[in-house]
């Protein structure tokens, strides 16, 4: 009941919108910090940095590293 009214109400399942709000506070944190993707991929909950690369890549369209040389 809970995923399919908050998919309804905000058109995207709750896990894809964590999701959202980790690459969202990562970017803030590649923008604004001088941590190592490990690091930020750790304090946006995710454990594998390799996996945090990926999915970054993925909802960006650039690399984390690629983000912070291009966007900062």
């Amino acid at each position: 009941w809970f995923i399919r009214s908050f998919k309804q109400i905000l058109k995207v399942t709750p896990m894809q919108y964590i999701m959202s709000l980790r690459i969202n506070n990562a970017m803030n944190m590649l923008d604004t910090t001088k941590y190592n993707v490990t690091q930020i991929a750790m304090a946006v909950g995710y454990d594998n940095s390799h996996y945090f690369s990926r999915l970054f890549k993925q909802k960006t369209g650039v690399s984390p590293m690629k983000y912070r040389e291009r966007y900062s």
